[in-house]
């Protein structure tokens, strides 16, 4: 488990001395179930290009920039690559751009700007691949801060298979226990034991993903349209 902010001070980009910080929140976060109340369990469910990663991201980064302390667990992106995600999100420099550390002058503020409110965050990056339920039980209990939210990407990795009802039920199980809000990304669709699903549905002809909660124990159901910025790997809102 690495702290974003260590993560972040092993890249070679613009300091953060001076740099004036950037604001990046999630559209309509709070609709969605940005609050992500503690001892709940929510899935997040949608197809390849749905923005199911960086709809997560948005989640957790919401919740950090609130003073939640929170941990993506990631079976799929290295903790490193998690990191420039964030970093492309809140800055809006592209990951590419990131990668290659081929910033110009208005780039470079962004980024500056953007690390310097990262490194405040109270966010975690732990890479899980091989990791069960019960192995993430001991990464929450044994971690220095109290984690009051886990995000993991994907539910599927966890189960080593189809996202069963099982692996939900124990999860469930784990948000209630520890007391903390576990938020999942999936590629299918999740039945039973969530406190709240959603759903993610891409429209190809109006470059456009719909956002919709279809269950929900605690609340109503809604939906938001928005777009994905994928040079960003972020949000935003649809035109």
């Amino acid at each position: 488990m690495r702290s974003l902010r260590e993560l972040l001070d092993g890249f070679d980009l613009p300091g953060v001395a001076g740099a004036r910080a950037v604001e990046y929140r999630m559209p309509c976060a709070a609709l969605l179930g940005g609050d992500l109340p503690p001892g709940h369990l929510h899935v997040w469910c949608g197809p390849p290009g749905a923005g199911k990663t960086a709809f997560l991201l948005g989640l957790l980064h919401d919740a950090a920039r609130h003073g939640r302390t929170s941990l993506l667990a990631t079976y799929d992106l290295s903790a490193p690559a998690v990191a420039l995600r964030l970093l492309a999100m809140t800055s809006g420099v592209a990951v590419h751009d990131l990668e290659t550390r081929v910033l110009s002058g208005d780039s470079a503020a962004a980024v500056a700007s953007a690390r310097a409110r990262l490194s405040a965050l109270p966010l975690h990056v732990l890479e899980a691949r091989g990791l069960g339920v019960a192995s993430l039980d001991d990464r929450v209990v044994r971690s220095p801060s109290r984690v009051e939210v886990l995000g993991i990407d994907v539910l599927e990795a966890v189960a080593h298979g189809p996202a069963d009802a099982p692996v939900v039920q124990d999860l469930a199980d784990l948000a209630s226990r520890r007391f903390v809000s576990v938020v999942c990304a999936s590629r299918a669709g999740v039945a039973g034991q969530a406190d709240r699903v959603g759903l993610l549905a891409p429209d190809a002809r109006r470059g456009s993903v719909e956002a919709t909660v279809v269950e929900n124990r605690h609340g109503g159901r809604v939906a938001h349209l928005y777009s994905v910025d994928e040079r960003a790997a972020r949000l935003i809102d649809a035109p």
